[in-house]
C-alpha cells in the first residue's frame, strides 16, 4: 500500500472507517471512545492509523488504558492513561509500528473537529499544542485527578448530547469545547510547573530526525535536490523540515 501522506477530512474518515459515522455531527465533529479489544468498533479506525496521514482538521486523543506510540512529523510521542493529545492541521500523524503488537490492550477517546467547526469557536488549541511542545517537548497535557474528574464530566455529558435527538447538538457541543479550553490551560500551567526540574529530550528527539534526513541525502542526492522529496519519504512538512 501507498505510505505516502494522504489528507483526509471527517467527510473523507467517514468514508474510510464508516463505523464512525454514529458518533460524528454531519461533517464538522467526531467524539468517539477507541477500544483495542472491540473489534468491530474500532478495527476501521485504529487501521487507518497505521499508515501517515494529514488531517484537515483538529485531532485530539485523550488516553484511558494502555499506551500507544504515534508520530508526528516522524518525531516519536506516547500517549498514555491521563494524556490529553493535541494534533494542530497541517502535521502528519501515524501509529508507530511498535503500537501494533499492543493495541488490543489500548483505551482511548477520539475528537476531531473541522476546520470551520473550529474556526467558529474561536478557540486557540494550536497555541495550546505549541505551548506544551515548547514547554514539556511533547503536544500532551497530563490531567491530574481535579482535570481529569472535570473531563470525565465533559465526556459523558457531550456522548449523551451526541447521541440524543435534540436539533441543536452543533451549537450545545460548541459551546462545550469552548469552555473546555481553560480547563486545558489550567492543567498547561500544573504540567509546566511540576516538569520544570526534567531533563528536557527534544534535542535527542531533533537528532534522531536529522540523521534520517542525512542519510536519505546520501543516498539520493545525485538525483534528488528538493526538499519536498525528503520530505515527503520522512512523513515531514517541507516546512519543518527546512527548520531543522
Amino acid at each position: 500500500m501507498n505510505t505516502s501522506p494522504q489528507t483526509v477530512s471527517i467527510s473523507r474518515l467517514k468514508q474510510l472507517a464508516p463505523d464512525i459515522t454514529g458518533y460524528c455531527i454531519g461533517d464538522d465533529f467526531i467524539l468517539m471512545d477507541v477500544d483495542g479489544t472491540d473489534i468491530e468498533k474500532s478495527k476501521s479506525l485504529l487501521d487507518l492509523l497505521k499508515y501517515p496521514l494529514r488531517f484537515d482538521g483538529v485531532l485530539c486523543l485523550y488516553g484511558i488504558e494502555g499506551s500507544l506510540d504515534v508520530e508526528i512529523n516522524s518525531v516519536p510521542y506516547n500517549i498514555g492513561p491521563r494524556n490529553f493529545f493535541i494534533y494542530s492541521p497541517g502535521n502528519i500523524v501515524k501509529m508507530q509500528e511498535s503500537a501494533e503488537s499492543s493495541i488490543l490492550e489500548v483505551k482511548f477517546i477520539f475528537i476531531a473537529m473541522s476546520i470551520n467547526f473550529y474556526s467558529s469557536l474561536h478557540l486557540d488549541l494550536a497555541s495550546l499544542s505549541q505551548s506544551s511542545v515548547r514547554e514539556l517537548d511533547t503536544p500532551c497535557i497530563t490531567l491530574d485527578d481535579k482535570h481529569l474528574s472535570i473531563a470525565n464530566d465533559y465526556y459523558n455529558l457531550a456522548s449523551k448530547i451526541i447521541h440524543s435527538a435534540i436539533p441543536s447538538k452543533r451549537e450545545v457541543i460548541g459551546a462545550l469545547l469552548s469552555s473546555i479550553i481553560y480547563i486545558a490551560r489550567d492543567a498547561l500551567a500544573d504540567n509546566i510547573s511540576e516538569s520544570s526540574n526534567r531533563p528536557a529530550n527534544s534535542a535527542i528527539r531533533l537528532k534522531r530526525v536529522f540523521e534520517n534526513f542525512m542519510l536519505l541525502v546520501r543516498e539520493n542526492y545525485t538525483t534528488e535536490r528538493n526538499m519536498a522529496f525528503y520530505a515527503d519519504k520522512m512523513c515531514l512538512t517541507p516546512k519543518y523540515l527546512s527548520k531543522l
